[in-house]
């Protein structure tokens, strides 16, 4: 609780900060990022050999226009692809494989308070609307299984961040996870889920992931 109110007394002081560095209306903004991330186990037994396998790759692309000063609307563009393998071999074997892909469109609007001339904090309220497939394929012996889902999925978000002109036209940027506000809503196949999520993270390593964005006028 003491690092919610930290952190909201540090929004309330940047808002009325005043500093140069204005981004002016016209201005087009063209960001991405590409994450990946894996991980492989491995367990031996007497009786039993277990390999698993995991992978992330997510690729997300921006674009925007600065409809008055400081101020942008924008829209993304997201896909995330998660493979998943596992093999296990000895008296029990047993093999499955699994593909999670996650298409998005996230139109977005951004506020923007310089700090310096470089500098520039900001907030970035996003509604997300995609859809997951899910498709997994499992053989015990000589039964062979496939399993599809297709769900739907929407969410709202509300995150800071932070940008860094390294020039006129060229910016490193970081979302803020130190404090984040979200709803989202999943459905398909039967299934409805609603979820209303804030959180305040005391973990550096999800703090922020840096970014690259033009901003061209």
């Amino acid at each position: 609780m003491k690092r919610l109110h930290y952190a909201c007394l540090l929004f309330i002081a940047i808002a009325c900060y005043e500093a140069n560095g204005q981004i002016e209306k016209g201005t087009r903004f063209w960001g991405g990022t590409i994450e990946g991330s894996g991980s492989f186990s491995s367990l031996k037994g007497e009786q039993l050999t277990r390999k698993t396998q995991s992978n992330k790759v997510a690729v997300k692309a921006q674009w925007g226009m600065f409809t008055k000063q400081n101020f942008m609307f924008g829209i993304g563009a997201q896909l995330a692809l998660v493979p998943y393998s596992m093999r296990s071999t000895g008296n029990n074997r047993y093999t499955e494989s699994h593909l999670e892909q996650t298409y998005s469109l996230v139109p977005f609007v951004r506020w923007y308070k310089p700090l310096t001339e470089r500098i520039s904090f900001f907030v970035e309220p996003a509604l997300a609307a995609g859809i997951t497939n899910y498709r997994t394929k499992s053989t015990a012996g000589t039964s062979e299984t496939l399993i599809k889902l297709d769900r739907f999925r929407s969410s709202l978000t509300v995150v800071p961040g932070i940008s860094y002109r390294l020039g006129k036209r060229f910016a490193l940027e970081a979302d803020l996870n130190i404090l984040s506000l979200g709803v989202n809503y999943v459905s398909g196949d039967g299934y409805r889920e609603f979820r209303f999520a804030s959180s305040v993270s005391s973990e550096i390593s999800s703090y922020f992931g840096v970014r690259g964005a033009f901003y061209l006028n």
